[in-house]
């Protein structure tokens, strides 16, 4: 999934305008007691789809539907990925 960051909360990073990533792999089986095998990735992980400027700041280049494959994982709880059906698009 990818989205455009249209507000963040106070105090909050300065990404008001940017395209950011996070993608979810759910590898199914999760026992009670057992660690989850699920895993996560975001777009905003230093040095994931990131640009360091010659400004010292950092520009995130991620295109629609490009999130970074799911890296990080998931240490406590986990995660069940269902499909749904979106709404129609509204007309007029």
């Amino acid at each position: 999934m990818t989205a455009v960051i249209f507000k963040v909360s106070a105090g909050g990073p300065d990404w008001v305008g940017r395209r950011l990533g996070f993608s979810v792999h759910d590898a199914g089986g999760g026992k009670p007691g057992r660690a989850s095998r699920d895993r996560v990735g975001f777009s905003w992980a230093d040095g994931v789809n990131t640009t360091y400027t010659e400004e010292g700041g950092t520009e995130f280049s991620v295109g629609p539907c490009m999130a970074p494959a799911a890296f990080a994982p998931v240490t406590s709880g986990g995660y069940r990925v269902r499909h749904t059906d979106l709404p129609p698009w509204p007309t007029g």
